[in-house]
């Protein structure tokens, strides 16, 4: 978690409640990591799977942001 917090701050605390490391599924990890990207700040889909621990796998966030649920 320290890793993230150096990038980001939490916007949405009440978004997720588990940490990223307890996720059952790294889309799950996506979807934390992206509830902490502070309202009007941006991040590449590159730079969010490099934060889930996925290098490379930029497409694979832009899956997973398809399939978030709704809030």
């Amino acid at each position: 978690m320290t890793r993230l917090a150096r990038h980001f701050t939490p916007a949405n605390s009440d978004a997720f409640s588990m940490p990223a490391e307890t996720a059952k599924s790294p889309m799950e990890k996506i979807w934390f990591i992206v509830a902490m990207v502070p309202k009007g700040r941006v991040s590449s889909y590159g730079k969010l799977a490099d934060l889930a621990g996925l290098p490379g796998r930029a497409r694979y966030v832009s899956k997973a942001l398809k399939m978030a649920p709704e809030h």
